[in-house]
């Protein structure tokens, strides 16, 4: 994963964006952040670092398949088996880092005012996963992305980078979603995050519910009346409804997949509608990685047990109540897509 690459280069703690670079001196040349005109690199790989005669082992490979997701869902369970099933032919990237940034630079929250526009917005994302997909070894074949829930609210800007790309949206029951959310307590919910900063997709969404939200258009503005689990199931449904609606304008290219279909669902219909036909090893792997705990490293990849019935039993009325206000109608949309 993205984050190993970085806990690996003790240099990326470091800022030398003040410094001077590439001096005489080999020592002076800095590690960490550095600026960089992104365009022009592109421009330049796309022009010579891909030129067969100079380097007859790089390549780019082709962007198989992008995963979004709701969060807490188990989408984590489709990265991973997506690696396993032939992990010298794929590169998976979960929730890396660059990707998100370049989505969210020009529409943050899904708000299409910004410091840039759309189509730059689009440019920019389609460069740093072009730069993502490079590669010099010769039996990598194709690599995927799981993007960062958050991503799912600028799913208007990937479609518009990558208008022929497939990908899916996982999600899964909303009393089992918000229950993994709450799981350690209120303090620890990533669905807060934003509670004292509420983007104005949620304040829309909350005021179209019937919650006084202030004023629609200050960025300090608290939402009244709504407790934990309220703003919590408001917060999903801004994911939940942004992926209803990307999936029924994007001609199939978008595909519903909830939770519970995994993970029989991605060799029996997503795989092959992106062009992979699974062999029979390949499914058997991903099978055996469908047993383990997905989001396990070092010694926590331990059998995995589904969880689902005993969510549903320790949901609080006030969790079940909110799932229902804002979560149930944009999940049975998402069920009709996923059987459609």
């Amino acid at each position: 994963m993205f984050r190993d690459l970085v806990a690996k280069s003790p240099l990326c703690a470091e800022d030398f964006s003040d410094d001077g670079y590439l001096e005489d001196d080999e020592e002076d040349i800095p590690g960490g952040r550095v600026e960089l005109n992104l365009k022009h690199l592109a421009d330049l790989a796309r022009e010579e670092a891909d030129d067969e005669n100079l380097y007859p082992d790089a390549k780019s490979l082709k962007l198989t398949g992008v995963v979004f997701h709701e969060s807490r869902c188990g989408s984590t369970l489709v990265a991973n088996s997506l690696i396993a099933m032939n992990p010298e032919k794929h590169r998976v990237y979960s929730e890396s880092a660059p990707p998100l940034a370049a989505l969210t630079l020009c529409a943050k929250d899904g708000d299409s005012e910004g410091p840039c526009s759309m189509d730059q917005g689009a440019q920019i994302l389609r460069d740093v996963m072009y730069f993502m997909g490079r590669t010099d070894n010769l039996t990598e074949e194709r690599y995927f992305f799981k993007i960062q829930s958050a991503g799912t609210k600028n799913l208007p800007i990937f479609r518009m980078a990558f208008p022929e790309t497939p990908w899916i949206f996982v999600y899964r029951d909303p009393v089992q979603v918000m229950m993994s959310h709450f799981a350690h307590g209120t303090k620890s919910a990533n669905c807060l995050r934003s509670l004292h900063r509420p983007p104005r997709l949620l304040k829309q969404l909350a005021h179209r519910r019937g919650y006084d939200v202030g004023n629609q258009n200050g960025k300090h503005s608290h939402l009244k009346e709504m407790s934990p689990p309220e703003f919590c199931a408001a917060h999903l449904a801004t994911l939940t409804e942004m992926a209803a609606d990307q999936i029924q304008e994007s001609d199939e290219l978008g595909q519903a997949v909830n939770y519970a279909s995994l993970p029989h669902v991605l060799y029996d219909k997503i795989l092959p509608s992106w062009g992979v036909d699974a062999s029979e090893e390949e499914i058997e792997n991903i099978q055996t990685i469908s047993g383990t705990y997905s989001k396990g490293r070092g010694e926590m990849h331990k059998e995995w047990k589904d969880d689902s019935e005993k969510k549903e039993e320790l949901a609080s009325p006030e969790i079940q109540e909110a799932s229902k206000i804002f979560l149930q109608e944009s999940y049975e949309t998402l069920q009709e897509l996923a059987n459609a």
